[in-house]
């Protein structure tokens, strides 16, 4: 049977105009999306940033903390290599697209390694983190569907 199936199979090399499109659509949406993530970041951070940047000019609130740059810096470094990924892997550029990857490997956004190689949440960020968790607008919220 497989035999027989096989041969009714059309492998003619001339593709339909919506298979063509299809394979085009698969190739670059991954590419498509990685660039929008990119700009909705940007729409989402410049007016903020900008009008903080503005504040600390002015001398209205300290100026950012180090932590925050480097989560910056790390942040972008990684929307802009995951662009590059989809676009090496929509080029067809496998063997890059791998060398690149396996060159990108280290420890997550505010992480750091120790000697061991055991990975460790930098105390500043965890500082913040727990701060935030304690004094943000979805505690009011989230106690109101407790029911405290």
């Amino acid at each position: 049977m497989a035999t027989v199936a096989g041969s009714l199979i059309d492998r003619s090399p001339a593709k339909s105009d919506s298979q063509s499109l299809a394979g085009f659509a698969d190739r670059w949406i991954y590419v498509f999306m990685a660039g929008l993530f990119i700009v909705t970041v940007l729409v989402g951070f410049i007016p903020d940033s900008m009008a903080k940047i503005s504040a600390i000019a002015a001398g209205q609130r300290p100026p950012f903390p180090p932590v925050l740059h480097v989560h910056a810096v790390l942040m972008s470094a990684w929307l802009l290599l995951l662009l590059a990924q989809t676009f090496l892997t929509a080029t067809r550029r496998i063997g890059f697209h791998k060398q690149l990857g396996m060159a990108s490997v280290g420890p997550p956004d505010g992480c750091y390694r120790d000697r061991s190689g055991a990975n460790h949440v930098s105390p500043e960020l965890g500082r913040n983190a727990e701060s935030a968790a304690r004094s943000g607008p979805w505690r009011d919220r989230d106690r109101q569907a407790e029911g405290r």
